[in-house]
């Protein structure tokens, strides 16, 4: 047995006799050994490579100047060890074979003693034969056999196939939802996945993070999970299954009434001040009482939920307790820095920084004597923002400010 190296364009010896004719030694059954050798031979063209990687070999043809020998035995080459086993039929030569009923296994079966068959396997790993010449020459056969490797057999050379299978942690989703993904293939040591119309759109860790699906529609996920004993394919075929979202709504205000804009998609309201759910508050509009950051949350018949948010400033609390001390927000617009004067208070304070989604971004305590407090506004996109005063939780002032 020779092995050629395609990178170092060189051939090495692996196995085998440098003589010619020589009678092998099949030892035991199923064993694997050092001292196990097939006997000579030629057109053993029936060859196989199992998920383990090791090499297969059926029967073949020996010759004299007066006499031809057949062979009907199964070998296994193990990669790892550099060793044979003799896996199947006979360990002499010309056998006739024993064909019982067809399409049924049955281990007394063994096809017989044949040269220039041919071979296959398939998905599950069997190996497939057909035709060949017996004994006598240029006697072909038509006939087709299936072999079930036995695991047992010669196992000292068996590393376990991998076995792919993973779940997600949720497999009806919305548009624009993000998922994980937990990988419970067995024996593999690295993962290939395939995450049709998500982003990331393939991923070869092993447990995928924020997979996230931006657009309506059924699809499949794949994983490849490989290992020392191959590899293998397992695909979900329509398994994440995302629901459209219902458009962004629109907040207009209206004195101290908000209005959210309709469409036929919207099934239900709810509204939220400073992210606190508002019991009861599940219609179209909403009358605002006090300053603050008011939002409102649309599902559709999917249940996809979406929300947007406004801040309110309602009239007399521009200027603190109409005392003629104005709170003022400068520079604004503001690019590094922001400070807010005038903050008149005996006791401590607190300043609220929110995006135009309601969605709270800082807080800032202003100890008591206070007159002005800087905030560093830089890592801030540009847009609008809203700043709240608190004193004890109650709202006091709101007002509005430009990032550059």
């Amino acid at each position: 047995m020779w092995r050629f190296n395609p990178i170092s364009n060189n051939w090495a010896w692996i196995n085998g006799k440098n003589t010619v004719n020589d009678v092998g030694f099949y030892g035991t059954k199923c064993v694997t050994s050092p001292s196990n050798l097939p006997w000579s031979r030629y057109e053993n063209r029936a060859t196989w490579t199992d998920s383990n990687g090791n090499f297969w070999m059926f029967g073949g043809f020996f010759s004299t100047a007066t006499l031809g020998y057949a062979f009907n035995d199964l070998w296994m080459y193990c990669v790892a060890s550099n060793q044979w086993t003799w896996e199947s039929g006979d360990s002499t030569y010309n056998s006739t074979g024993v064909w019982e009923t067809k399409g049924t296994a049955n281990a007394a079966n063994i096809p017989s003693a044949r040269s220039g068959s041919v071979g296959w396997t398939d998905k599950s790993g069997h190996l497939y034969l057909f035709g060949g010449s017996g004994i006598p020459l240029l006697s072909p056969y038509n006939d087709l056999w299936e072999y079930t490797i036995d695991p047992n057999c010669g196992n000292s050379c068996r590393i376990a196939g991998p076995i792919a299978l993973f779940q997600s942690s949720d497999s009806v989703i919305c548009a624009n939802d993000c998922i994980n993904f937990t990988n419970q293939s067995t024996n593999a040591t690295s993962w290939q996945w395939t995450f049709a119309g998500a982003n990331p759109s393939s991923s070869t860790a092993e447990n995928p993070q924020n997979v996230c699906y931006p657009i309506a529609g059924n699809y499949s996920v794949k994983l490849i999970a490989s290992g020392a004993g191959g590899s293998d394919t397992l695909i979900y075929s329509n398994y994440i299954k995302v629901s459209p979202s219902p458009p962004p709504p629109n907040i207009i205000q209206s004195g101290d009434t908000l209005k959210c804009s309709t469409d036929p998609s919207y099934t239900s309201f709810q509204w939220y001040y400073n992210d606190t759910l508002i019991a009861g508050a599940t219609n179209t509009s909403y009358k605002a009482t006090k300053n603050g950051n008011y939002s409102v949350e649309v599902s559709n018949e999917f249940g996809c939920k979406i929300a947007t948010g406004i801040n309110v400033i309602l009239n007399g609390l521009q200027n603190f307790y109409g005392n003629g001390n104005t709170i003022i927000c400068s520079p604004n617009p503001a690019s590094n820095e922001l400070t807010v004067y005038g903050i008149p208070f005996t006791t401590s304070t607190s300043l609220e920084l929110y995006n135009v989604l309601g969605q709270k971004i800082s807080n800032t305590e202003v100890p008591k004597g206070e007159a002005a407090i800087t905030i560093d506004v830089r890592k801030l996109p540009t847009g609008i923002y809203f700043i709240r005063m608190l004193k004890e939780n109650e709202s006091l002032w709101a007002g509005r400010f430009v990032k550059e």
